[in-house]
């Protein structure tokens, strides 16, 4: 499905309602990772109703033990298409059209609403009936990106959810990604505490918290800080992640206030050819946890017909 005005374009997919192209046309950057199955096949993938891994990838559910893998389900996914919320072409003549002829339009999606629910497959690994809506809404040089869901069950339904978008680096032929700074917003300290995953369970460490100087010139990305996986904030240390160029220039800004989480992971090595920036609800599970589902750490709960709703926006130099 295709989002453009005059200064982007975007593609998302119905797979997993994912983000799979944000071109600035402008600068005539591809800022999304374009995905590569032997380093990392996603491009934005969303999160839910886990985020991060469980222990043995297992949980517990009113005495029952389910099954679900890393960042749950709804990623894998078709996700089906909403028409009828207002608004969502703006017409366009085709260019090059002759006064004389019939007007002929070209549909430009500004907006695009896509929307998952519950079926016999996911209530086998989620025992709950929901119904998840995203909405993508392009406006000058912002996307923003929203996430409804609702509790259709006659229980409570307990739940994570987030984002995972990974950001193409470099953007310029010379360029390398370590040439790039991260800038990290949030309310309070001067400095960030991080916990890191465990490199065999993959489950959080707890025992020992890292912490994470916020500079005005930002942090720079290189190899040494994904050695040891995701890096994962918890309890609203982090409202924004800004991308700066290697001149210093500002490439896009993450706002995600309404997250309470956050991880920043990219792939080991020399060099990265993407960060992942990823506003979360909720996170892996801690490690030595053996607790029931509504029990996880981050795990949101929403009562028989209610609703939850968050956002995030990803803007651009301009908007």
């Amino acid at each position: 499905m295709l989002l453009e005005n005059e200064f982007l374009r975007v593609k998302v997919a119905l797979r997993g309602a994912e983000l799979c192209s944000l071109y600035d046309k402008q600068r005539r950057d591809e800022l999304i990772w374009q995905g590569d199955p032997t380093v990392w096949g996603w491009h934005a993938p969303l999160l839910f109703p886990l985020v991060g891994k469980l222990i043995d990838d297992s949980y517990r559910y009113r005495g029952r033990i389910y099954r679900m893998l890393r960042h749950g389900f709804a990623r894998e996914e078709i996700f089906a298409l909403v028409e009828d919320s207002p608004g969502v072409y703006d017409a366009e003549l085709i260019r090059g059209a002759k006064k004389s002829e019939p007007q002929e339009v070209e549909k430009k999606r500004s907006s695009l609403h896509l929307r998952l629910t519950d079926h016999s497959v996911t209530r086998e690994v989620y025992p709950f009936r929901f119904c998840l809506d995203v909405i993508y809404q392009l406006r000058g040089r912002k996307l923003s990106v929203r996430l409804e869901l609702r509790n259709s069950d006659e229980k409570e339904m307990y739940f994570a959810i987030g984002a995972h978008p990974g950001f193409a680096l470099p953007l310029k032929e010379g360029e390398r990604s370590s040439d790039y700074r991260l800038v990290l917003a949030g309310p309070g300290e001067e400095s960030l505490s991080y916990y890191l995953p465990d490199p065999v369970s993959g489950a959080v460490d707890l025992s020992h918290s890292y912490q994470l100087v916020k500079k005005k010139e930002g942090l720079a990305l290189t190899s040494e800080l994904f050695d040891k996986d995701a890096l994962i904030f918890q309890q609203g240390q982090i409202s924004s992640a800004s991308i700066l160029r290697p001149n210093g220039d500002l490439c896009l800004t993450l706002n995600c206030g309404d997250f309470p989480d956050f991880g920043i992971w990219s792939v080991p090595g020399d060099s990265q050819p993407f960060i992942c920036l990823e506003p979360w609800f909720g996170r892996s599970d801690a490690a030595g946890f053996a607790g029931d589902l509504s029990d996880r750490y981050g795990e949101l709960c929403l009562k028989d017909g209610q609703s939850f709703s968050a956002g995030f926006d990803i803007l651009l130099p301009g908007s």
